[in-house]
């Protein structure tokens, strides 16, 4: 088995197999082409038509391939992104408030997410500034990596917070090891990503038996 993670190294995955006389080839479309530059798209409608099977994890990705690439329908087969029930249930019970400077009482409203703009965590600052006008009490969980990515991005987060006066209603916690154990300790889950195949995280919180608000992007509406 070959695996590559970027979308310049999945077309050296399908030559070196093809050269070496796999005789399965299959390719795996997680996103709405995101990443992607102009060479990519060229790239992938030369070597699309190499593989048998290409799986796509929602109805958009699916036909966003189609549209864009030009892959065959009849290759393309959609195998949605799943989620251990079993490991959900075993989940310990959230932190204690109190371990991430919630007060006692506090709605809390949960966002796993890397802080990149792709995940729209601007939008969710002035989404809480709406938010917090009327329910004062409420804090947001930001479940993510915070500077790893762009922490250029990251800093102008910050500082739309504290323009806002919602800092005090915000909480960067970082990479979350347990991330179903920290949503039991919310009341509600949120996602504003500008472009998804189809979330894991907006999954899991739904496994949690969140109600979720999420921006209409990718697979979404397709769960």
């Amino acid at each position: 088995m070959l695996r590559f993670e970027t979308a310049g190294e999945s077309h050296g995955e399908c030559l070196v197999a093809t050269l070496s006389g796999c005789p399965v080839r299959i390719s795996s479309r997680r996103d709405m082409g995101i990443q992607r530059r102009s060479r990519h798209r060229f790239a992938y409608r030369l070597t699309d038509r190499l593989y048998h099977q290409v799986h796509a994890v929602s109805d958009e990705v699916r036909s966003f391939y189609i549209r864009e690439d030009g892959v065959d329908p009849r290759k393309l087969v959609i195998v949605q992104n799943g989620v251990d029930l079993e490991e959900i249930d075993r989940a310990p019970a959230g932190p204690a408030p109190a371990d991430w400077g919630l007060e006692k009482g506090a709605e809390v409203i949960g966002c796993v997410a890397n802080v990149r703009p792709v995940k729209g965590v601007d939008v969710l600052v002035r989404a809480a500034e709406i938010v917090c006008r009327h329910y004062p009490r409420a804090r947001f969980l930001v479940m993510g990596e915070k500077q790893q990515h762009t922490p250029h991005y990251f800093n102008q987060v910050a500082e739309l917070a504290r323009s806002l006066k919602v800092a005090g209603n915000i909480h960067f916690c970082g990479r979350v090891a347990n991330v179903p154990a920290a949503l039991k300790l919310c009341g509600i889950y949120t996602q504003f990503s500008r472009s998804e195949g189809l979330s894991n995280a907006l999954l899991e919180a739904m496994a949690c038996g969140l109600p979720c608000v999420a921006t209409r992007v990718g697979g979404t509406a397709e769960v």
